[in-house]
Order: structure tokens, then C-alpha cells, then sequence
């Protein structure tokens, strides 16, 4: 979990990131005003939220398949 936007920014910096994409700090510390949050920076944009652990094969191999999917629809 990264403490703050700096700390994340550090651990991405180097990285390519696809055009288009944007960071949003949460404004909130509430875990239960999250959802809120993120449905309030869509702007109408459509949102896909996929949970998953690294420990988890059945995910992984799920998030593997369905990721360039969503890439190419969406």
C-alpha cells in the first residue's frame, strides 16, 4: 500500500504509463466512502474494478485473459 502519492509516484517513476491515464489521490481516509469517490472522478466513464490476490492462480490467470480484452473494448 503506498502512503502517499510521492511514495507511489517513486515506485512507477520509469515505468511507461499509456497515455490518457490518471492518478487520483483519495480525498477521503473513510474505506467505506471509497466506492463514492471513485464513482465521483468517473465523470460518467465507464469503471471496472477487479479484485484479486498475487497469491491467487485462478485470478491471475483470469486477470491474464480478461485485461487485454478490456484494453481492446474499453
Amino acid at each position: 500500500i503506498h502512503n502517499t502519492v510521492d511514495d507511489f509516484k517513486n515506485k512507477i517513476a520509469g515505468l511507461t504509463i499509456a497515455e490518457g491515464v490518471e492518478f487520483l489521490e483519495f480525498k477521503t481516509n473513510s474505506p467505506n466512502e471509497f466506492l463514492n469517490e471513485i464513482i465521483a472522478n468517473a465523470k460518467g466513464k465507464p469503471i471496472y474494478i477487479d479484485n484479486w490476490a498475487t497469491w491467487c492462480g485462478p485470478c491471475k490467470r483470469e486477470f491474464e485473459n480478461s485485461s487485454p480484452q478490456l484494453h481492446a473494448k474499453f
